[in-house]
């Protein structure tokens, strides 16, 4: 075999070891379409009418609401905070945006594709106004009755996400909101009942 010959065999032998070395040890991140993108995506939405319900309650006068249901509140607030901040890391280390576009359906990553705003568990317009309106123990009845069904809907998309993301830390956060939000779920029944 003549000199150039085994030259030009020789790069592209390197050339071919160096991508395949690549392909092999190149971090693979989630893309676009994932279910761990649209997971995490749909989920911040869903946690931000979370954290906006618990405010509306803890913002409203103590006179003849059960404090303790404050308490859960409050954890919800800080809890749903934390874990959207965690939301929002994965997302930007991976190079995806925090939020979809409104105009793109959500859920279309579990094959229910819905409108943003019309997810399992968003709480309707006349529903928050109602919230907002109510006092006292009314007001902790309407908040349980509202947040467990925004949890059990929370804990069904967490459930897909745990058992079909590609990334561990994803369905680790998944499975972490699972049960986070089912021990909430049993203390608004505890603290609530009527709700």
């Amino acid at each position: 075999m003549s000199m150039p010959r085994v030259i030009a065999l020789a790069l592209v032998m390197i050339f071919v070891g160096f991508g395949i070395g690549y392909a092999v040890t190149a971090p693979r991140h989630p893309g676009a379409h994932s279910v761990d993108v649209g997971f995490l995506q749909d989920m911040r939405f869903h946690h931000d009418q979370a954290v906006g319900m618990a405010l509306i309650l803890l913002e409203k006068p103590t006179d003849g609401a059960n404090p303790n249901l404050r308490v859960v509140a409050q954890e919800i607030l800080l809890g749903q905070q934390l874990e959207s901040g965690m939301m929002v890391d994965m997302l930007g280390s991976w190079g995806q945006e925090s939020a979809r576009d409104e105009e793109i359906p959500s859920m279309q990553w579990m094959g229910e594709s819905v409108p943003q705003d019309q997810m399992p568990g968003i709480a309707t317009p006349a529903q928050i106004a109602l919230l907002q309106a109510a006092e006292g123990a009314e007001a902790d009845n309407v908040f349980a009755e509202l947040m467990t069904t925004h949890h059990e809907e929370g804990i069904h998309m967490a459930g897909y996400a745990e058992d079909h993301a590609s990334n561990v830390g994803v369905r680790r956060l998944a499975h972490s909101m699972v049960v986070n939000e089912q021990s909430d779920i049993a203390e608004l029944a505890r603290l609530a009942p009527a709700g």
